[in-house]
């Protein structure tokens, strides 16, 4: 089982649970900036014990999508940022499996890694340019950092 936590002042809190197998772990750079994504479980990849552990930077790094659409909580197009799922899961060696989202008010939905698609689900941290923040996050819905 893999245990993916996103959370910090600039993001929803979200957790994402994988029960998956993963290769024998290897070690990922360690963090120099604030911790904003913890994974846990059976990874082919950590940095912290069984665990990896990523700071935006880190994010940044693996990979970023962004897309245009409208909402029915904002007025015009809106442009979001992030890290795929499907990049996530990558970076980590994770190919199959389900994922257990949560949001901060502890809504879950699962997910199967195998819908953990190009151009599928985005871990958004920016929206038009701006970090999300949790207050934005409520006022978007439970899922507003996995769109």
């Amino acid at each position: 089982m893999v245990v993916l936590n996103i959370g910090v002042k600039a993001l929803a809190t979200v957790a994402i649970v994988v029960c998956a197998a993963a290769a024998h772990a290897t070690n990922l750079p360690a963090p120099e900036g604030e911790v904003v994504l913890t994974v846990s479980g059976d990874l082919a990849l950590t940095n912290d014990g069984d665990a990896a552990v990523f700071d935006m930077a880190m994010l940044e790094t693996i990979g970023t999508n962004e897309f245009e659409t409208t909402t029915i909580w904002t007025d015009g197009p809106q442009t979001f940022k992030g890290t795929t799922l499907m990049t996530l899961m990558q970076a980590l060696g994770v190919e199959n499996g389900t994922i257990r989202a949560t949001a901060i008010n502890d809504y879950s939905v699962e997910i199967p890694v195998t819908d953990a698609v190009k151009n599928g689900a985005l871990i958004a941290f920016e929206r038009n340019g701006d970090k999300i923040t949790v207050r934005e996050t409520v006022r978007y819905g439970s899922f507003t950092p996995i769109i």
